[in-house]
């Protein structure tokens, strides 16, 4: 096969492995689209869409540069942060990754608990137990395969969410007339800031907290493909996928807001007014998110702690204390964990786009003029 062919598949797996990685408890419980696009209104529909065009640029950026610099081991600019964010903010956002894994990884325990709570009826800390202790058995025995069963249960997810929006929207589309009052007159879960001045804020840190956990998986994925075409396809579609869900569940909890201000798993809510049987399909799916959010986020937490030649065994006895330790800050409320962790680290991940994109413009520019210099030279 021409390197320069297309592989449909591989670019699909990429997709599917993004999307996975960024679902997650707080998107596909639909928290996240809530606090960050639904509480500002129909600015949050405008919002949605600047989102959708960020996620699709920076993904391609990253999964390409993984393809260019990893893929062929470039020493010169093997470590992503400092080649795009420079060697000071590079190296604190390095170290800070691994802080702010181990903090979507209390999130998406405690999403958990709160998906089991709304739907089984469990006791929530009975759902964040069982929901560790899956986490942690997959994690000991290792995550080398990891990418191939996310790369399914991400897009599986991400289509019993649309699928859920649909439905409401043509069932059930509830009053849309009425949500901007609503929103001005009720105490809204902003993700952003405290009135529906922030919408543009609030969209741009949607992608921007995501992009901060996201560097070293996504960049990895680089590797998996054979040409930029595949990595930028990847990486757009994986961007497309994640926010037309994210679109149509904004727009479906919009005519709802009212009732679904105050829920932990708002789109659960949803999934029960069209059916039962839809509700508990949506549970599992959303469960299963999680689980492919979670486990490789703890495997982050604990291999960016120990040295590459650390015993097995040390990184096992690491893997249960970060676990406790997850636990025990999984118990805090749900939603409040979404409305604390992403915005504080979204203006981190402001910075980090700002710098990818300008890292980018500046190459492409730059490499132009060196194809000019060149192509000058051979018709002199």
């Amino acid at each position: 096969m021409n390197k320069r062919d297309i592989r449909p598949k591989t670019v699909w797996r990429i997709a599917g492995a993004l999307i996975a990685f960024l679902l997650g408890s707080g998107f596909a419980s639909g928290q996240e689209i809530f606090q960050f696009l639904t509480s500002y209104g129909y600015k949050g529909i405008i919002g949605s869409l600047i989102s959708l065009v960020l996620f699709c640029l920076v993904s391609g950026i990253l999964v390409k540069y993984g393809f260019k610099h990893l893929k062929n081991q470039d020493k010169e600019s093997s470590n992503p942060y400092t080649y795009y964010l420079g060697k000071v903010f590079g190296k604190f956002m390095q170290w800070y990754t691994p802080f702010f894994a181990f903090l979507i990884n209390i999130v998406m325990i405690s999403g958990a608990g709160a998906a089991m709570n709304q739907y089984f009826g469990f006791n929530i800390t009975t759902g964040t137990v069982l929901m560790t202790v899956i986490v942690l058995f997959s994690a000991l025995f290792g995550l080398n395969k990891l990418i191939d069963i996310i790369s399914l249960l991400g897009p599986l997810t991400v289509f019993f969410s649309m699928l859920i929006a649909v439905l409401i929207l043509i069932q059930d589309p509830g009053n849309f007339s009425q949500a901007e009052g609503v929103i001005a007159t009720t105490e809204m879960p902003f993700g952003a800031g405290n009135s529906t001045a922030f919408w543009l804020l609030g969209s741009i840190l949607f992608v921007a907290y995501n992009i901060v956990a996201g560097v070293p998986f996504m960049t990895s994925l680089g590797l998996e493909v054979q040409n930029k075409k595949e990595a930028w396809l990847g990486g757009i579609f994986g961007g497309i996928g994640l926010m037309a869900s994210a679109i149509l569940l904004n727009i479906a909890m919009l005519g709802h807001i009212e009732e679904l201000v105050g829920l932990e798993i708002p789109v659960l809510y949803l999934a029960q007014r069209i059916s039962p049987i839809l509700g508990f399909i949506f549970t599992l799916s959303l469960l299963g998110g999680i689980f492919t959010t979670s486990a490789p986020m703890l495997w982050t937490v604990v291999d960016s702690i120990t040295q590459p030649e650390a015993k097995t065994r040390t990184k096992k006895i690491l893997l249960v204390l970060v676990s406790i330790v997850t636990l025990i800050g999984a118990q805090l409320p749900f939603g409040t964990l979404v409305n604390i962790v992403y915005p504080f680290t979204g203006y981190f991940g402001i910075v980090m786009i700002l710098l990818i994109i300008g890292r980018e413009i500046y190459d492409h520019v730059t490499a132009k003029k060196g194809a000019r210099v060149i192509y000058g030279t051979t018709e002199d």
